[in-house]
C-alpha cells in the first residue's frame, strides 16, 4: 500500500520542442509543449516573449529558461528522441553566450527520461524508429504534418504570416505530444517500472 501511494505522487510528463535547426549552436527554440498525464498541455511559444516582440527573435533565453523550469518540476520526462535531441538541444541553448543563456540552469540530469526511440531499438524491430512509423504500427494514426518551410516562416516572417506559421508549428507540437502520451500507453509493457527511480 505504501509503495502504491508513493508511485501516485510521481509526476510524469510528455514533451516536445520545435526548433529552427537541428543543431543548437545555429538553431533556436521556437516553441515547446509539456503535457502532464491527464492534464491539458502547457504551451511555450517564442513569439509571446519580450525579446521576440522587440525584434530579437534569436534571443530564446527566457523561452528556454521557462521550458527547463517546467520540465524540472517533474520526475519522469517522456520525449521521442529526447535523449539525443530535445534534452541536449535545451542544455546547449541554456549556455548560449549570444542570447544570454539561462544562468546555468539545465534540464535536471536526475530526471528520468523515457525515450520511445530507445525502447523501439531495444525491444522492437522497425525499418526506422520515427514517431510517425511507430504510431502507425500501433494503430494510433499518424503524427501531424507540417511543410518544412513553416519552421523558417515562424522565425523569419513578420506580422500575420509569422503568427500563422507559428500557430501551425505549435499545433503540430501539441498533436505530437498527445500522440506520444498514447504511444507510451502501448509501450508500457516494455517499461516494467516507472516510479521514483525511473524506468527500466
Amino acid at each position: 500500500m505504501a509503495k502504491r501511494q508513493q508511485e501516485e505522487v510521481i509526476s510524469i510528463i510528455t514533451f516536445d520542442i520545435e526548433t529552427s535547426n537541428l543543431s543548437a549552436d545555429f538553431g533556436r527554440v521556437l516553441c515547446a509543449v509539456v503535457k502532464q498525464v491527464g492534464k491539458k498541455p502547457i504551451i511555450f511559444r517564442g513569439d509571446n516573449y519580450a525579446a521576440w516582440k522587440k525584434g530579437n527573435k534569436y534571443d530564446d533565453s527566457m523561452l528556454v529558461l521557462d521550458i527547463i523550469e517546467e520540465l524540472n518540476k517533474h520526475d519522469v520526462l517522456i520525449a521521442h528522441n529526447g535523449m539525443k535531441f530535445d534534452r541536449p538541444f535545451l542544455n546547449t541553448r541554456a549556455y548560449s553566450g549570444l542570447s544570454g543563456g539561462t544562468g546555468g540552469l539545465i534540464v535536471n540530469p536526475r530526471s528520468k527520461m523515457i525515450d520511445p526511440v530507445l525502447i523501439a531499438r531495444k525491444h522492437l524491430r522497425f525499418s526506422y524508429n520515427s514517431l510517425a512509423r511507430i504510431l502507425q504500427h500501433f494503430g494510433l494514426g499518424s503524427k501531424s504534418s507540417v511543410e518544412g518551410h513553416m519552421w523558417l516562416r515562424a522565425l523569419l516572417a513578420t506580422g500575420k504570416e509569422q503568427r500563422q506559421a507559428m500557430d501551425e508549428v505549435v499545433e503540430h507540437c501539441i498533436v505530437d505530444v498527445v500522440k506520444l502520451e498514447q504511444l507510451v500507453g502501448k509501450l508500457r509493457k516494455f517499461i516494467p517500472r516507472i516510479d521514483e527511480y525511473g524506468s527500466k
